[in-house]
């Protein structure tokens, strides 16, 4: 890197800053990235920001992480499923880098279709304070990793390179087939064009779910597919397509996720999310080309071995005895030795 910086670059740096700089956070996050603990629990007994915050053998655990998911039954609102048992599972992978991708959901102002983030804003962001509850764009889709517990954008390694490139392909190919999907395909661009029906909000009010131009930033795309059809917008949507991360404090959940969507179909609850994200002082949407430059950067070396030299000098004793608790509820070990990583989210549970 060198020189000045970009804005993504710098949001990345004091992203990783502000992990490293939160030691219990940052060593809580190693044991899980390692397997040694299968909760991210702090040594005060909190959960990490971004883990579920319920008691019981769920504390502390990531939504998306794969044992939890495999536990869930199907009815669950948190289990990624298939559209048939009413999630929004697109397309998925096996092997060592296996993936799931499938369209933000779980939805709760609402019964929107497989708990869909709806569309419309009058739908998840009535009084303009909640456009995270709404989708980003049409089309977007977000993707995980199944066998690799990786916390966040600024916890990887250059190990991961080839993660992510796999991630990449695969929500690529996830945004292709809901981009040419039929129009019973739920979350295909035949479907939402299609959509015309009203739901009952869970506060009362009746809300049409028919598309409108003036939910998009660049209405283009929109306009053009309603008056030639879907297939004339495949371009557009082909050579819009972006894939970012959620770094740091801008992610809501604390398992690594890439988020694929094409531009041309943004909508303003996005600008929303930008606006409030930029008030608090980060960026919410980082190229994965930025991260993946950051990753094999000398700032981000360095930023690590500068705590894991703090960490050596300030590694806090044990308390107690040593042995190992058989539920992985809390951390187990405190001798000191080198990080993989870790980072900084906000708290939630929500699929986004």
């Amino acid at each position: 890197m060198g020189g000045a910086f970009s804005a993504p670059t710098n949001n990345l740096i004091e992203e990783a800053k502000l992990f490293y700089g939160n030691k219990r956070l940052a060593y809580a996050v190693e044991l899980w990235e390692k397997g040694e603990n299968n909760t991210i629990v702090l040594s005060d007994g909190t959960n990490a920001p971004g883990t579920l915050p319920m008691k019981g053998e769920k504390f502390g655990k990531t939504v998306f992480q794969n044992d939890l998911q495999e536990s869930l039954p199907i009815d669950s609102t948190m289990k990624i499923k298939t559209p048939e048992d009413g999630g929004t599972l697109i397309y998925e992978t096996t092997g060592d880098l296996a993936c799931k991708a499938f369209m933000p959901a779980g939805f709760r102002g609402g019964p929107t279709p497989n708990t869909m983030n709806p569309y419309r804003t009058d739908m998840g962001n009535p009084t303009g304070e909640t456009p995270q509850n709404c989708a980003t764009s049409w089309g977007h889709i977000v993707v995980i990793p199944v066998n690799h517990k990786i916390y966040n954008a600024i916890t990887l390694t250059e190990e991961h390179l080839p993660l992510l490139a796999e991630m990449d392909r695969v929500g690529k190919v996830a945004l292709k087939a809901i981009s040419e999907g039929g129009v019973d395909m739920v979350g295909s661009l035949r479907w939402a064009m299609a959509q015309d029906s009203t739901i009952k909000m869970n506060d009362g009010r009746s809300v049409s779910s028919k598309l409108q131009n003036t939910e998009f930033v660049d209405d283009e795309a929109f306009l053009k597919c309603q008056s030639e059809g879907v297939d004339s917008v495949q371009d557009m949507v082909r050579d819009t397509t972006e894939s970012t991360f959620h770094v740091g404090r801008a992610a809501s959940v604390g398992y690594l996720h890439l988020h694929v969507r094409p531009t041309c179909f943004d909508l303003i609850s996005k600008i929303g999310m930008d606006e409030q994200a930029s008030e608090k002082g980060y960026i919410k949407q980082t190229l994965l080309d930025d991260v993946v430059s950051f990753v094999n950067s000398d700032e981000y070396a360095t930023i690590k071995a500068q705590s894991e030299m703090l960490e050596c000098e300030s590694e806090p004793e044990p308390e107690g005895d040593d042995s190992d608790d058989d539920d992985g509820s809390a951390l187990v070990r405190q001798a000191s030795h080198r990080r993989s990583g870790g980072g900084l989210s906000r708290q939630g549970s929500r699929r986004d």
